[in-house]
């Protein structure tokens, strides 16, 4: 049985080879695919620009059939691309899986179109320990959805009732009232970071942060609904989905809640997965997930867009991820960044239960103004 640190410098010597070979994008780790359909057979994730027969291969371009060990399956390359869009559900509390966006789409360019509104999914909250010791309760969700068209710290963050009514969307004018602030710009890039007993990789990641207007009367619920269950549950902590779990014939199944497709259930295929822009740009270690229920049984795909943002939660409660983007083809995959880089990058931590200052915050009076705003002189 191997051990986590030599599972993890076995994977990374496959794809130092592999990535030798003319055409290959990125190496990830999960499971074989057959016929489209993903099987429970582990195996060295081969992404490719174009895939062709074999027969037609030069020596030089053929990828062995098994490397260190292990099967290799050839793919070809995932293109991502963000998951935001205008369509909604409407919730009366403040909880993940809620529409949020800065509205700069509105107030700064008339009539937008659907793709790119800056509308997507409050992921959860978490808690930043200043200097003082004092405790700063924050959204997260993605860095595309909350800096959305020129946003920055300081900018105010809504969480907005809508109707969509011929494709122009109707906000409900007394849902107008800003719930956060731009906090921390975060990331999106890749990001490098180490596990315990591993050298240092890179993960791409797509995060920012903002701070709960709580002075307002803003509050949070960070319980999360599971799906199939009526009511709520905390989050259980947080927790890596491991190149382990692919050796061991684990193949984690996840939910998430997003506010274009509600609550959904998948599978995580690839574990380590390289996932290219439409610039060509290289997004390292992601997670893929997938509807894998049978087709004919299906109502929806596990990703919808305008769910960027969404918390990645593990069968058993865990938060594994935060999804920031879905594939460009007919059967939608969601790709997301791990939790423990993202969360380390931000240097907060995920809320599980309900917090005091909940209990403490005043209750809304007058208009707010943004951070900039006061810098300007406001008072």
């Amino acid at each position: 049985m191997r051990t986590a640190g030599e599972m993890h410098e076995l994977v990374l010597h496959a794809e130092r080879a592999l990535l030798r070979h003319p055409g290959v994008t990125g190496v990830g780790f999960g499971w074989k695919e057959t016929g489209g359909e993903v099987t429970e057979s582990p195996a060295l994730r081969v992404y490719v620009r174009r895939k062709v027969p074999r027969c037609e291969l030069r020596r030089a371009e053929i990828i062995p059939e098994r490397l260190a060990g292990l099967t290799t399956d050839v793919l070809p390359a995932r293109i991502g691309v963000p998951t935001v869009d205008l369509e909604s559900g409407l919730r009366p509390a403040l909880t993940s899986g809620l529409a949020i966006t800065n509205l700069k789409a509105w107030v700064d360019r008339p009539a937008p179109g659907p793709e790119g509104a800056g509308l997507g999914t409050l992921g959860f909250f978490a808690s930043e320990r200043g200097p003082d010791g004092r405790t700063t309760p924050l959204l997260v969700s993605n860095r595309h959805v909350l800096l959305a068209h020129g946003a920055r710290r300081g900018d105010f963050v809504y969480q907005p009732e809508y109707t969509r009514r011929d494709g122009v969307c109707v906000f409900q004018a007394d849902s107008l009232e800003p719930v956060a602030t731009i906090a921390d710009e975060g990331c999106a890039d890749n990001y490098t970071y180490g596990y315990p007993g591993e050298a240092a990789q890179a993960y791409f990641i797509d995060c920012a942060t903002a701070r709960l207007l709580t002075e307002h009367g803003v509050h949070a619920t960070p319980q999360l609904p599971p799906p199939g269950v009526r009511g709520v549950a905390a989050v259980k902590g947080i927790a890596r989905v491991h190149p382990l779990d692919v050796i061991d014939g684990r193949s984690p199944r996840v939910y998430k809640i997003g506010q274009a497709s509600g609550i959904t259930v998948g599978r995580v295929v690839d574990v380590a997965a390289p996932i290219a822009t439409a610039r060509g740009e290289q997004r390292l270690r992601n997670l893929i997930i997938r509807d894998d229920r049978p087709a004919a049984g299906r109502t929806g795909d596990f990703v919808a867009a305008g769910d960027s943002g969404a918390l990645i939660v593990h069968e058993r409660g865990a938060a594994v991820g935060l999804l920031w983007g879905m594939s460009d083809g007919r059967s939608p995959e969601a790709y997301a960044c791990h939790i423990h880089p993202l969360l380390h990058r931000l240097g907060v931590t995920l809320l599980k239960r309900e917090p005091p200052w909940r209990r403490a915050a005043a209750p809304r009076s007058g208009p707010l103004r943004s951070t900039k705003d006061k810098h300007k002189g406001a008072s």
